[in-house]
C-alpha cells in the first residue's frame, strides 16, 4: 500500500505541451483532480506517451495497440521505457466531421518494474495541429 501511495504522489501534472505542426495528440486528465496526467503524441508512425514523475518528464515509446483507431489513436495501447510501463483503455468518440475526438472515459495504468502500479480513471480529448 505504501508503494502504491508513493507512485500516486510521484505522478504529477504534466505541464502544457507544444504540439508540432502535423502532429496529433491525445491528452488525458484525472477528472477528480482536474489535472493533465498524460499526453500521447502521434507524428507519422511514431507514438509516444509523456508523463511527469518526480518532476521528470518521461517519454514512453508505443509498444502495442488494439481496437478501432480514432484519428490514429487506438482505444487500447501499451508503452514502455526503461523501468516503466504504461497502458490505457479508453472509450473514444469521434467528433463531428472528423475534427477531434473525446475520451468519454477510461483508465491509465502506470507500473514501475518493481511492481508498483497505479491505475487512474481518465477523460480527455484528441486534436491535431
Amino acid at each position: 500500500m505504501i508503494a502504491l501511495l508513493a507512485l500516486a504522489l510521484a505522478l504529477q501534472e504534466l505541464p502544457p505541451q507544444r504540439l508540432e505542426a502535423g502532429a496529433c495528440a491525445l491528452v488525458l486528465w484525472e477528472p477528480a483532480r482536474r489535472q493533465r496526467v498524460a499526453m500521447v503524441t502521434r507524428t507519422g508512425d511514431d507514438i509516444v506517451l509523456r508523463l511527469m514523475i518526480d518532476g521528470v518528464e518521461m517519454r514512453l515509446a508505443g509498444e502495442s495497440a488494439a481496437g478501432a483507431a480514432v484519428l490514429g489513436f487506438a482505444p487500447e495501447a501499451g508503452f514502455a521505457a526503461p523501468g516503466l510501463v504504461a497502458s490505457h483503455r479508453l472509450e473514444l468518440v469521434a467528433g463531428p466531421g472528423g475534427r477531434g475526438a473525446a475520451v468519454r472515459g477510461g483508465v491509465l495504468s502506470v507500473r514501475k518494474t518493481d511492481d508498483e502500479e497505479l491505475v487512474l480513471p481518465v477523460a480527455g480529448l484528441i486534436g491535431c495541429g
